[in-house]
């Protein structure tokens, strides 16, 4: 029993952080356009998740401008019964005092995400974008890493396009709640498991010589 109390002790002191956080996104279309509204309307809700690897590291793609590929490892969007799911091409971008010093932004976009056509017009890509004016959200070009980061980064808004990426036909919403969490690591869930399993095993073994002892 006390080696049980002693395993237990340290599987809850292994910190639930993880390289990978889950941002969960609700918030409702703003716009549509012309050529999907049949089947989208306005004010339809929209919920969104975005799972991120922030180990990754970034490479300069433009002056002001961090890339992380890779870093998406899952996630969607989903409206009106069309859901749009991310795939391993997604890319994280990263600026920091953006155009002078005007903006930071943290944004994702996806060209070959899991997604239907709409209306006959073949999926060309969907977006989210966290846009902080103040540009103070981002310290550096390092991914957010918690909730405090990207929470502040300010409400994100997103989007699906198709055939084209100039707003021609495009659904877009705007975040009404964004929740952030971090995503517990594997050895870390092992751990937790395997701290339950001998709490139940001691429990039946104390039962037992209850009973027969």
């Amino acid at each position: 029993m006390k080696k049980f109390m002693a395993l237990l002790l340290m599987t809850s002191a292994i910190p639930a952080q993880a390289a990978i956080i889950k941002i969960d996104i609700t918030g409702n279309l703003y716009q549509v356009s012309e050529s999907v509204e049949s089947r989208f309307s306005l004010g339809d809700e929209v919920t969104a998740r975005l799972l991120l690897d922030t180990s990754v590291m970034g490479s300069e793609f433009y002056p002001d401008t961090y890339l992380f590929s890779n870093a998406v490892v899952g996630g969607f969007i989903s409206v009106s019964g069309y859901t749009a799911t991310f795939s391993n091409s997604a890319r994280a971008f990263v600026t920091d005092d953006e155009f002078g010093g005007a903006m930071d932004r943290f944004l994702i976009d996806d060209y070959e995400a899991n997604a239907a056509d709409v209306n006959g017009m073949a999926f060309h890509d969907l977006f989210l974008n966290w846009q902080d004016n103040s540009a103070t959200a981002s310290q550096g070009f390092t991914l957010p890493n918690k909730p405090s980061a990207v929470l502040a980064y300010g409400l994100p808004y997103g989007g699906v396009d198709w055939l084209t990426s100039d707003g021609q036909n495009r659904i877009t919403f705007t975040a009404t709640q964004v929740t952030v969490s971090p995503v517990p690591e594997s050895a870390t869930w092992a751990m937790m498991i395997a701290g339950m399993g001998l709490a139940g095993a001691a429990l039946r073994r104390r039962k037992l010589t209850v009973s027969f002892g």
